[in-house]
């Protein structure tokens, strides 16, 4: 496929939660805003990555991955309760800036550097979040298996959709 089609898809999507949103201003859809904005950041961000992943697109597969995880931390702050959201936030940007260059170096594994950065934001994420709170293994294992608990069916349709539009792409 090519990149015009990709762009379609994201001018499709972009286009579908306006209407979304209208709906939502309308009340007519009965949710909020922060769902709503977590949605389209991980649909968004997906498509991005999928136009610019081996097309040497690195800035839209860097920001694409960025805004995908953003979404995704939206949606978990939205679906859990938390006690002190303010200390989720900056920890989770550190590892977000860590994968999105992990990333990069999966799409060209010939640029080492991208390795080291996500290495260094990993680590300095994990020691801020060592520091600051009351992390604990369990605890993160126990949280890990509630989420993908509640959200296995989701998990599973992300995944076949990425299998779906992968396989649509080589053809």
């Amino acid at each position: 496929m090519n990149v015009n089609y990709y762009s379609k898809i994201i001018f499709y999507f972009t286009l579908f939660f306006i209407f979304i949103i209208l709906l939502w201003l309308l009340d007519v859809v009965n949710t909020n805003l922060i769902e709503l904005s977590a949605y389209f950041s991980i649909v968004l961000g997906i498509s991005m990555a999928l136009i610019s992943f081996g097309n040497n697109k690195k800035v839209v597969l860097f920001l694409g991955t960025i805004i995908f995880f953003i979404g995704l931390v939206f949606f978990i702050l939205n679906s859990f309760n938390f006690y002190q959201i303010n200390r989720l936030i900056l920890p989770s940007f550190i590892l977000i800036i860590g994968t999105s260059f992990f990333i990069l170096f999966i799409d060209d594994s010939s640029k080492k550097k991208n390795l080291f950065f996500s290495f260094f934001f990993w680590i300095a994420g994990l020691i801020y979040i060592m520091i600051s709170g009351e992390f604990s293994f369990p605890k993160f294992f126990s949280s890990i298996k509630e989420v993908a608990y509640s959200f296995w069916m989701v998990m599973l349709l992300v995944f076949g959709a990425y299998l779906f539009l992968n396989n649509y792409s080589k053809k």
